[in-house]
């Protein structure tokens, strides 16, 4: 049945794409945290500062890429293969429809 290679095939590429996916976004959003929350680490005089000057032209860069990423990923491991799977169920009812 066509249905059925179709779910096995969207269900197999989710499951291959599933763990770089995520690995790939979190890595990222984790190393952007300290630009996003505005904070400021000097590894010379050891200090943590919040809202420094340096911080704040890469805060909008920063969250721009953060929840593109997270929204991207949504896309990527939930809504294509929904809608392709979608896709596929549609036409399997009108060709039911038109045969019946």
């Amino acid at each position: 049945n066509k249905t059925d290679n179709v779910k096995e095939a969207i269900i197999k590429t989710g499951a291959q794409r599933l763990r770089p996916v995520l690995l790939t976004t979190t890595t990222t959003v984790l190393g952007l945290l300290p630009m996003v929350t505005m904070t400021n680490i000097d590894f010379v005089t050891r200090e943590v500062t919040r809202g420094s000057p340096d911080t704040q032209w890469w805060v909008q860069l920063s969250t721009a890429i953060v929840f593109g990423l997270i929204f991207a990923t949504i896309l990527t491991l939930i809504v294509t293969p929904s809608a392709l799977m979608l896709k596929e169920n549609i036409v399997n009812w009108y060709k039911k429809k038109v045969t019946a």
